[in-house]
């Protein structure tokens, strides 16, 4: 068990071999209390990813979401009904995480927010404080939690890629979508309550870790008893949201020590062709 340090990092292998496809090792889920309280991770390749919060792991599964059943009109006409969506589930502790970043979140510094607050302000908002509280350059774990007008969605897994960083699409990323993501299908949660948590990870950390803005959000308990949530591409403030946030010192590094790590090819050219799961923003 590693020494929980408020904010230092602990991650378990690096982006580019994940993205690779060494998935099939990690730590479970249950040791995930050893290192931290809160982070992300992502699951075998097509299993999802893994929003850790509060130290309870919460499973976002791919695709979740977009399954249409038809359902009886009271005329008898079959018309589709959307099934429940966005249902974000607890994991199993035996689950294993090919690639994880975990931490004893302990926030340094905090905001109250309000308005029409989004996504793409939100590295403003996290210097405000000046380069004492963080940058570009640091890694940044990060939570906001209160009334969000909406919080818009986008499925998870090894298929996606969102290549944005301060604002500006990377002019050598395929041209994005509405919301800079090929080929996926964005939900949004609407006038909902919860939480959002995540890391900002700097450029230079790329093939590393995930760069940008990667979070997820969890909702308040509904009225139908499920939690719903999943990964953030963007987000609206409505009423008063909190903002709290630490600037991380240490980043404790594990890797794979099985051979399939060492018969990798990485840090080369090919690593910006490799289809990313991760989203930046």
């Amino acid at each position: 068990m590693a020494a929980k340090i408020p904010n230092d990092i602990y991650q378990f292998s690096i982006l580019s071999a994940y993205k690779a496809g060494l998935t099939q090792t990690g730590p479970p889920v249950r040791a995930l209390q050893g290192y931290g309280s809160d982070g992300i991770a992502f699951l075998p390749r097509n299993s999802g990813e893994l929003l850790f919060l509060d130290s309870t792991a919460y499973l976002i599964p791919p695709n979740r979401g977009h399954q249409v059943s038809p359902t009886a009109s009271p005329d008898g006409i079959a018309s589709p009904k959307q099934a429940p969506q966005n249902i974000m589930e607890h994991a199993k502790g035996e689950t294993l995480l090919p690639f994880v970043m975990v931490t004893k979140f302990v926030p340094e510094f905090s905001l109250n927010i309000s308005g029409d607050t989004e996504m793409e302000s939100l590295m403003d908002l996290l210097e405000c404080e000046g380069p004492v509280a963080g940058g570009s350059n640091s890694f940044m774990p990060f939570r906001l939690r209160g009334s969000f007008a909406s919080v818009s969605l986008h499925d998870v897994g090894p298929s996606q890629t969102y290549r944005r960083s301060s604002g500006a699409t990377n002019p050598s990323s395929p041209a994005p979508t509405s919301s800079g993501i090929e080929n996926e299908k964005e939900r949004k949660l609407e006038n909902v309550k919860g939480t959002i948590f995540g890391f900002h990870g700097p450029k230079w950390a790329e093939g590393i870790s995930p760069t940008g803005f990667h979070c997820s959000f969890l909702s308040e308990t509904a009225e139908d008893g499920h939690l719903r949530g999943g990964r953030v591409s963007d987000f609206r403030a409505d009423g008063l949201v909190e903002l709290t946030w630490a600037k991380s010192g240490r980043f404790h590094l594990g890797l794979p020590t099985d051979g399939k790590f060492e018969e990798l090819e990485l840090g080369g050219k090919q690593d910006a062709n490799l289809l990313s799961p991760t989203s930046s923003h």
